[in-house]
């Protein structure tokens, strides 16, 4: 998380929860302690993107929130409801780069082409020609050619 970002952020979650723009304010050295919770989110891949997931979620009971009497701990309570969110996605554990670089599921279907029967009748087929005596090599190589028709490289 850059600083900008981390700016934001915080901008957002002090306006979700005024309280902690009060204690923040009532810091002795309010920018060490922000510049810290900043490095943890670095760290921990903490996205803009994710920090306002995570301030949304608190909003909204999905995740704890943090108490008033605990606001030394925010930055340990944002990572933890991070961890939770992207669990759930199942990316915890992989960077940004990487996710964006996995493959979208596409609306796309797939249409077999002409000539080329379904994996069903394949499978069908082949449980016939296997009952009526053929060999399994040459049943292999007839689904090896019936596969190559259904999809071609």
């Amino acid at each position: 998380m850059t600083a900008a970002e981390f700016d934001a952020w915080l901008k957002d979650y002090c306006t979700a929860f005024p309280e902690c723009s009060v204690w923040i304010d009532s810091l002795k050295k309010p920018f060490d302690t922000l510049g810290k919770w900043r490095e943890v989110f670095e760290a921990k891949r903490i996205t803009l993107a994710v920090g306002r997931e995570v301030t949304m979620a608190m909003m909204s009971g999905e995740a704890p929130a943090v108490a008033n009497y605990d606001r030394d701990n925010t930055a340990a309570r944002v990572v933890a409801a991070a961890r939770e969110i992207r669990m759930q996605r199942g990316d915890a554990y992989r960077s940004e780069a990487e996710i964006a670089a996995m493959p979208k599921r596409t609306t796309a279907k797939y249409t077999r082409p002409e000539g080329a029967i379904s994996a069903w009748q394949m499978a069908e087929q082949y449980r016939l020609m296997r009952s009526q005596g053929t060999s399994k090599a040459e049943c292999d190589r007839w689904l090896d050619a019936e596969d190559r028709k259904a999809y071609p490289q």
